[in-house]
Formats: structure tokens, sequence, C-alpha cells
């Protein structure tokens, strides 16, 4: 995927448009339209007024040898002083890392930035991590529990064949082709047979240029459907033999790869798609949502960028941003004057195509659900390109993960 830089328009943060327009009256009407861009690096503090470090808020309860879950995490206060792309990691201490996801700060102004672990702790201890950005480095403390006789942690055990030893049968959804690369809708499911409930990890190995893998947590004993993504591009067609194993057990499951010439990528769930000018575009996004969070005067406002990608153009950004309350399943105008701001770019060869800055462009988020962590909706309306051209945008709908 390609950034869109197009020659003689360049600015310190992002594309810099200067469209003139005409107004019924024949006056000439101007106006600069700001696109983010990942080349220029944001910068800021994460330091006060008083140059004291701000606080860093610190989520969860952490245990050593436990793998950290979805409720821990720690949030960083940032002070953007120029707007830009940002990423955030900290030193490695005990096992862990901390990182955000790559990001674009869109304002100045104070940002709350969400950091998650990878790796575990492996020793209960106070822990402290420096963290920075830009010029200025800070510290915060986790305090870390010994999970020694807790029960936390424990891996479960189980089988992957049934009570009378046979074989749990291997289903899949999606179709393996040769040459084209598997997407999150290609998958097998399968059972365990539990014995004792705790965390699992099932890898194969890679047979054809492809591996299946799948992770979580046993609650409960008995029979527990799992699901594992395939990764990778299958090499040849043909069947394949994959082995399947969980603690001391193990089974073979059969891959019936196709030929893949002349066939056409699929499209993935989370997936973008507009008509403009005659033609339909799509394509999907490679990654979930990115989420900011900025408190300016005691006022929240929460951004979404979404980020696409497809062989037609190169580059798709959507930017929708409430300033108003917590409710991002509303409708976003392109004006700059909304409080619920919406905006999309893309470009097509040497031309880039702008959401119209005067109102008349809307996208509707019809969903955004944090517990099945997706976001889908509507957009359509005018978009200019770099002259000021206007064309019409139509049928245009999304569907993008969420962190």
């Amino acid at each position: 995927m390609k950034r869109f830089l197009t020659p003689g328009l360049t600015a310190l943060f992002g594309l810099s448009i200067l469209l003139s327009l005409f107004t019924s009256c024949g006056k000439e009407t101007s106006f600069e339209v700001l696109i983010p861009n990942s080349s220029v690096a944001a910068q800021g503090t994460l330091k006060d007024e008083s140059g004291s470090c701000m606080p860093v808020k610190v989520y969860g309860t952490w245990h050593n040898g436990i793998t950290p879950r979805d409720t821990n995490y720690i949030e960083v206060q940032v002070n953007v002083t120029q707007p830009g792309y940002y990423n955030l990691t900290t030193s490695t201490l005990n096992g862990i890392t901390f990182a955000s996801d790559s990001g674009v700060f869109v304002k100045k102004g104070l940002h709350t930035v969400t950091l998650k672990p990878s790796g575990r702790f492996t020793s209960p201890a106070l822990s402290v991590f420096s963290i920075s950005f830009d010029t200025t480095t800070c510290e915060f403390a986790i305090p870390v529990s010994d999970s020694t006789g807790t029960g936390l942690g424990a891996r479960a055990t189980g089988s992957v064949k049934d009570k009378s030893g046979n074989c749990i049968p291997t289903t899949f959804t999606g179709t393996f082709y040769s040459g084209i690369e598997l997407t999150d809708t290609v998958y097998a499911e399968t059972y365990i047979d539990v014995f004792t409930p705790g965390e699992y990890d099932i890898i194969t190995p890679t047979v054809n240029g492809i591996h299946f893998a799948g992770s979580g947590f046993f609650k409960t004993a008995g029979p527990q459907k799992v699901r594992l993504y395939a990764f990778g591009t299958p090499a040849v067609p043909g069947n394949f033999e994959f082995a399947k194993a969980y603690d001391s057990s193990a089974c073979p499951f059969i891959v019936d790869v196709k030929d893949g010439t002349g066939v056409t990528p699929p499209v993935s769930e989370f997936s973008w798609q507009f008509k403009a000018d005659g033609k339909v575009y799509s394509g999907n996004f490679p990654q979930g949502a990115q989420i900011h969070t900025q408190n300016t005067g005691g006022t929240q406002s929460t951004t979404a960028i979404l980020n696409g990608e497809s062989t037609d153009t190169e580059d798709f950004t959507m930017t929708i941003s409430n300033s108003i309350d917590a409710n991002m399943a509303t409708t976003y105008q392109s004006s700059a004057a909304s409080k619920k701001f919406g905006f999309l770019s893309f470009s097509v060869a040497t031309n880039m195509y702008v959401s119209s800055p005067f109102g008349n462009f809307s996208i509707v988020v019809a969903s955004f659900d944090t517990v099945k962590k997706v976001m889908s909706g509507t957009f359509s309306g005018k978009i200019v390109d770099a002259v000021g051209k206007q064309i019409d945008l139509t049928e245009g709908k999304f569907k993008c993960k969420l962190p």
C-alpha cells in the first residue's frame, strides 16, 4: 500500500491541497484540506507545564508467569505540539514490553494512548519501566504479584481424541487456493476433550506454505470447540496432511488445496467498497481501526482512523471524530465545523480525492460494537480531486475490526 504523495503537494503534516472554487456570484473561494500523513513524526511531551511526568494509568492485576489478558494495559498521556505519526513503546523489563498501535495524532493538545503488553512477567517484583516520546522520558511502576498457589496460568490438559480413542473430526470454513494468501475467512474447527481447564495454544507444523494456530482459555472440562486460523499462502494444489497435537495426543487432518490459477483473491470480511465516476472500487482493512481519545479543556473527543488497501487504489483512509458524546454509532459530516466530523481520502494513479469540506459528504456508522469488536456503516456524497473537480461517490459501505 502506497502513501498518497502526489508531485508538488507536500506539507509538514500530511498533504495540503489548495482548491479554488467559484460561487454562483463569481467570487473565488479558497480552502485548504489537511490530510494526515504517516511520513512525519509527531512531536510533543510526556510532561506537564511544570516539567513533571504526567501519570501513567495501569489497569488489571499482574502476576508472574501469567499471560496478560485484555484487561491488562496502560494509558499514557501525551501533550502533542506537532501532529504526525506515533508508535509508543516501553523498555523491556522482567519479561514484558508495552507498545501502542501505530497511529496518527491529528490535532495538537492532550491525547491518551493505550499500550498493550507482550510477554509475561518472570518474577514477582516491583517493575519500573521507562517510556519516551520525542525528547522526553518518564518512568512508571507495576507491582507484580506471586502466582504461586493461585492456580493462575495453569495449562489446560486434554486430548484431540474422544473417550473411545478416536480422532475428533476437523471441519473447514473457506476454500484453500494455491498462490492466494489466506485471510481470516479461512479456518479449521475441531474439539478438544478438556480434562482440566486452563490456557491452551495449538499450532501445527508448516506444510505447503501454510500452518494453523489458535489459543485461548478453557473455562470448563469436557468437549470444547477451538478455531484454528490458517496462515500463509498455499504453494501448490493437492491434498496435504497436517498434524494437530495437544497435550500427549495427536491426530492428522487433510487440507484440500485447489488450483488458484485464474481465481480472484477473496475480499476479507473486513472490507470497504464504493462507486465513483462510473467505477466500483473495493478493498480490505488489513488492520483494525485505530482509536484515539483526546481530552482538551475538559472536553473529550474520540477519533477512529481506518486505513484500507486494494489493487485499484494506492490508499484509502476514513476518519471519524466525535467531540460531543461517547456515542460513536452516529452520522458524521465532512464540514470542518462539525463536532461529528467525517473525512475520506483515496488516490488512484496520480490523482487524489477527498471528501468535500462543505459538508455535503456523510459517513453513517450504523454499528460500533465494542463487545464483538466490529464497526460498520455506509458513506456517500461529494468528493473533490486536487484541481477542485467534484464527483459523486455513491453506494459506499465498510466493515472494520475494533481493537
